[in-house]
């Protein structure tokens, strides 16, 4: 399962990983280094909060996955945005 991490309280951490048991999850293969997060999209399925939502990868060339923030701009949503 994929997920969408954006509201670490560490922006560097945020990103789209893969689920596993414990605290071992792992940044998603195609989005583990800082070219593929560039303008970088992803739909929410599911969720509590976020179900059918859109979300964009603000971040600009020039980064380092792991220091630099890594912030994510909501663009779609079921009438969700305002």
């Amino acid at each position: 399962m994929r997920v969408l991490v954006k509201d670490q309280s560490t922006l560097a951490e945020n990103g789209i990983y893969i689920v596993k048991a414990g605290a071992s999850w792992i940044r998603a293969l195609d989005v583990d280094t800082w070219g593929e997060l560039i303008s970088a999209y992803v739909f929410v399925e599911e969720g509590t909060t976020n179900k059918d939502t859109g979300w964009v990868c603000t971040v600009n060339a020039g980064g380092t996955l792991g220091v630099t923030d890594i912030t994510w701009t909501q663009f779609n949503g079921s009438g969700t945005i305002s």
